[in-house]
């Protein structure tokens, strides 16, 4: 054997030993209409998906508002029958946002010309309507009474075509949420 011939052998054991083969330069990597390809398709799908998650973000928006402001309501109702005491939603007059209050004089719960006071936790604080949604209501307050009723309310929330409805007409002593708009009897 030659000496050309060993070192032949040599680097052929040390290839098969360490894994190591020769790559052919042509077979690496992307060509540039592959990679345009991948990026058009992308891009497609992008622009399809996105109108999508904007028109769900809307509806969730007002969704997540219309719970809240069941879920106040229903608390009002609960803690009015607890403290034994009135307690009133009242909506700032642009309807942009709404706040607990209790009547400072309990001798009488249901005399509803008492004053009134935010109460004094976290319930007491102003809660925003989003920006972008609408609001309706048949009434600018409404009161919780300790027997249990509720003055008769509908809001309605919008927020484009998307409208829900928080009403407390149509069943005595309950909150209930409506798909729509629900309109008053009689319009």
């Amino acid at each position: 054997m030659t000496k050309y011939s060993l070192r032949k052998v040599a680097a052929d054991k040390h290839r098969a030993v360490s894994g190591y083969r020769r790559v052919r330069p042509t077979a690496a990597g992307f060509t540039l209409i592959e990679i345009i390809l991948v990026v058009v398709v992308i891009s497609v799908l992008a622009g399809v998906a996105v109108p999508h998650f904007s028109r769900s973000f809307k509806n969730l928006l007002v969704q997540t508002t219309v719970n809240q402001l069941a879920s106040v309501m229903r608390y009002a109702q609960g803690r009015s029958i607890a403290q034994r005491a009135v307690i009133r939603l009242i909506f700032k007059e642009n309807l942009n946002a709404y706040q607990l209050q209790q009547a400072t004089d309990t001798s009488d719960p249901l005399n509803a010309e008492e004053a009134f006071e935010p109460l004094p936790n976290r319930w007491g604080r102003w809660f925003l309507i989003p920006v972008g949604v609408e609001a309706e209501a048949t009434r600018r307050t409404i009161e919780f009474y300790p027997d249990g009723r509720i003055q008769k309310a509908r809001v309605i929330l919008c927020h484009e075509q998307r409208c829900l409805t928080v009403s407390s007409r149509d069943q005595r002593g309950r909150v209930l949420i409506f798909d729509g708009r629900l309109e008053e009897e009689g319009e």
